[in-house]
């Protein structure tokens, strides 16, 4: 009676491996097991969790190789979609946390840089699928902050950003040659701004 009391309460806790699903040690060594779910786990376990080296894969497909701790994503890890995105780099409590690359599903469009709670923070470039380049600062996962894109027309804008359009103060390099220093509001010329053409020519006003 007291085993099955125990094997009962002992099921009641999802962060814990139950012996009839395990191949191998799924206590203290190395074990695989399989969830109700479909998902299978290989790999290193602590006190009945997931920490150290493995792999999960998921029933949908995704697969998450790399390192747990206390049965999270904790350290260096690669995750992979079924839809060909892949993310190579640090965890945090099973979120995205540190540096990181995220290859987007077309398989081109590329992110390389910082991430905080499982989202895009902080410093990184990303390179889109037509060639275009942002690289500067992030805030949840849009331009904010101080920094550089690069068009594929060859215009260059360099200067201050607010939910991914020019905000604030700015230059913005013409592949001519012309280039504009001034204010930003929304992605369009607000306020004080001044011209510098090819051939000479100044303009300043509003």
């Amino acid at each position: 009676m007291k085993k099955l009391l125990f094997l009962f309460l002992y099921s009641l806790l999802p962060n814990y491996a139950l012996p009839q699903n395990c191949q191998g040690n799924c206590v203290d060594g190395d074990g695989t097991y399989t969830y109700a779910t479909g998902a299978i786990y290989a790999g290193s376990w602590e006190d009945g969790k997931r920490s150290g080296l493995g792999r999960t894969i998921s029933s949908n497909g995704e697969e998450y190789l790399g390192n747990y701790s206390n049965n999270s994503r904790s350290g260096y890890g690669e995750y992979s979609f079924p839809s060909g995105e892949v993310y190579k780099g640090n965890w945090s409590d099973s979120k995205r946390s540190g540096y990181g690359s995220l290859l987007y599903q077309n398989g081109i469009t590329k992110y390389e840089g910082n991430f905080s709670d499982g989202k895009i923070n902080g410093f990184g470039i990303k390179t889109y699928y037509n060639g275009a380049i942002y690289e500067g600062e992030w805030l949840d996962g849009v331009y904010f902050g101080l920094g550089k894109f690069s068009y594929i027309n060859g215009d260059i804008y360099e200067g201050e950003f607010e939910n991914d359009r020019q905000h604030g103060k700015g230059r913005l390099t013409f592949s001519n040659g012309d280039i504009y220093e001034g204010e930003f509001e929304n992605g369009k010329y607000q306020g004080f701004g001044k011209f510098i053409y090819v051939n000479g020519n100044k303009f300043e006003g509003m």
